[in-house]
């Protein structure tokens, strides 16, 4: 299913979780891997003047060296415990999310691993961090990688949130068959619009689960309903449930007011949930 995952490395304490979980899906489906470190450019409030120069092209120099040390460490340890894998890295200077996602054109990577980050509240609303802008922008699968549910999780759980349309349906196949190989349990999960006539919620419950037998015809797993904010109830859920991992196709077509303002309901997701989402293209 992934033949090369291009993997964001940023030398946080989040980066041994990110590649332990890219290891495991390049030993699963044979695929190499391209870990990535992007430096950010020095950024000085005012302007120095020309003389100044040497200063910054020294500090990146340093920046470089230093993250080239770190790296190989980490490919020291990769040849130890998967000598098989491939293994490519890529150093480049700029905006994280922008480096990734032009990196990930020109190796031509059909999986994104990173890792999440907190974001303060202007990054949120207008722009939303770097795991959130390589998610709503690259053209491939991403998967955010978050700690702490995975490693108290004794009986993995994917929870697959469910549109009903076709194109969620790569989020089943995906969960579906990464279950086949680490024996997680398989749940869909779909959010309905709450209205105040009673009768025409239950007809559009109705059509919904025909919809849903329709479509989840060839899968195995459980599928529930509820009503509400899709985000909000999805949220509710992992709340309730702690799946290892949220495995979600992302709406297409424009986005409305409320979506560019607030984010779209996988972008929601993304933000708030406490686990590793997997956002599948």
């Amino acid at each position: 299913m992934w033949s090369h995952i291009l993997v964001g490395v940023d030398f946080t304490p989040a980066t041994g979780m990110v590649l332990e979980k890219a290891l495991e899906l390049a030993r699963l489906y044979g695929a190499r891997l391209t870990l990535l470190h992007v430096i950010r450019p020095v950024e000085i409030p005012f302007e120095l003047g020309s003389g100044f120069d040497f200063y910054t092209a020294g500090f990146m120099d340093e920046q470089e060296r230093e993250a080239r040390r770190e790296m190989d460490q980490i490919l020291e340890k990769l040849r130890q415990v998967a000598p098989e894998i491939p293994v490519d890295t890529v150093f480049r200077v700029g905006f994280p999310a922008v480096e990734i996602l032009e990196v990930q054109k020109k190796v031509e990577a059909d999986l994104i691993v990173l890792g999440a980050h907190k974001y303060n509240i202007l990054e949120r609303i207008l722009v939303g961090g770097t795991a959130l802008r390589v998610a709503r922008e690259a053209p491939v699968s991403v998967l955010v990688v978050r700690r702490g549910v995975e490693e108290a999780q004794k009986s993995p759980l994917y929870l697959v949130p469910l549109a009903l349309s076709e194109p969620s349906l790569k989020a089943v196949e995906v969960a579906t068959d990464l279950a086949r190989h680490t024996g997680a349990r398989v749940m869909a999960f779909t959010v309905l619009p709450k209205l105040k006539d009673r009768e025409k919620m239950q007809k559009l419950e109705e059509e919904a689960r025909r919809r849903a037998q329709d479509l989840l015809k060839s899968f195995d797993i459980p599928h529930e309903i509820a009503f509400g904010q899709a985000s909000v109830e999805i949220l509710r859920k992992i709340k309730e449930l702690h799946p290892t991992k949220v495995i979600m196709a992302p709406k297409r077509g424009p986005r409305g007011l409320v979506e560019t303002i607030l984010g779209t309901t996988t972008e929601r997701v993304l933000r708030d949930a406490p686990t590793t989402v997997w956002v599948v293209r």
